[in-house]
């Protein structure tokens, strides 16, 4: 993913391909950390039948920082994940 600020150009993540699949969610826990797009929900595409909403309680109520991370990770450790490196647009699955 690319941003413009301040007149220079960015790279939020560099990588050898466009996208990084992991067999596990917790394998791409493993590589990117819990920072930047584990952290941001915006960025972040989940199968909603994974999300329970007892799990994401739990976690919130021990911290209001990186709470909803640790929970996505407690939801889809087991299940596939990939990284996307450039923006997906909803507008590009209505057409």
């Amino acid at each position: 993913m690319r941003i413009a600020a301040e007149g220079r150009l960015h790279h939020y993540i560099l990588s050898s391909s466009a996208n990084v699949r992991h067999g596990k969610a917790s394998d791409l826990f493993k590589d990117l950390g819990v920072v930047s797009a584990t952290t941001t929900l915006s960025c972040l595409c989940i199968r909603r039948s994974l999300l329970k909403e007892a799990i994401w309680a739990r976690y919130l109520g021990l911290s209001l920082i990186y709470s909803h991370s640790c929970a996505l990770l407690a939801m889809c450790h087991d299940g596939p994940a990939m990284f996307v490196g450039e923006p997906i647009s909803p507008t590009k699955w209505i057409r």
